[in-house]
């Protein structure tokens, strides 16, 4: 494994920022680059780690958070996060809490369909979740980047479906949870189906969400690298990552 693993920090992909896209209205072809995985993996774990991911805008990091969630990362990129950040450029949560969430999705998401709001992934459930999310951390901790800092430090993964931001919200499981955590600066890894694909394909076993996320802890130990670099090398070892 450990061979594989350095094999595909090494390997040269042609990479655009995300960030760039968003903050800067920019098109991927405008701003790729070739870089090896490894270096696409620190660049990006020490900014997040900085508590730097989208300059530290929390209501991007949690639309984010929330509509990556089984779609294809780029479109989302393009469609939904550069058109929000152009309506909230703040750092802060303040304005989205007082925001209505079928407004904010006939704005961001017009060609979607905002009918099955039953389905906890639909266009409106994800703008529900947000707003309500929004609402909690500022009722619990704060409106800025060091607020959702503070609550992902004290996550206790084993009992998330009593944590005050998740608790009760249909959609929002491990995955979710662990992905925020790391936007907001917290060195871990986020089990979702690409990350559980490399490890299948390593066969390397494991039994649930909970004993992955421990699994690839003791893993980039043993690579002598960060957790969420660790995270990052899985994530752009897979052709289809920037899709």
């Amino acid at each position: 494994m450990r061979n594989q693993i350095q094999a595909w920090r090494e390997r040269k992909i042609k990479f655009s920022e995300f960030d760039r896209i968003v903050l800067e209205g920019r098109e991927p072809s405008e701003i790729s680059e070739i870089i090896t995985v490894g270096g696409v993996a620190k660049r990006e774990a020490d900014k997040w780690l900085r508590k730097e991911r989208y300059g530290g805008r929390a209501p991007l990091i949690i639309v984010d958070t929330i509509f990556s969630l089984r779609r294809k990362y780029l479109p989302m990129v393009r469609n939904v996060l550069r058109s929000f950040y152009q309506e909230f450029p703040e750092k802060d949560l303040g304005r989205l809490a007082k925001c209505n969430p079928l407004w904010l999705c006939r704005k961001f998401t017009p060609n979607s369909s905002i009918g099955d709001q039953n389905h906890p992934l639909s266009d409106i459930s994800r703008w529900q979740n947000v707003v309500e999310i929004v609402k909690r951390f500022l009722e619990n901790y704060g409106d800025d980047i060091d607020a959702i800092h503070k609550w992902a430090t004290n996550v206790n993964l084993c009992s998330y479906q009593n944590d005050p931001i998740a608790k009760g919200l249909r959609g929002i499981g491990i995955s979710a949870i662990q992905y925020l955590r790391m936007q907001a600066g917290v060195d871990t890894v986020k089990p979702e189906i690409r990350v559980k694909k490399v490890l299948s394909d390593l066969h390397v076993p494991y039994r649930d969400d909970l004993e992955l996320v421990e699994l690839c802890k003791k893993l980039a130990m043993e690579l002598e690298i960060r957790p969420i670099e660790f995270d990052f090398i899985l994530w752009y070892s897979r052709e289809e990552a920037c899709a």
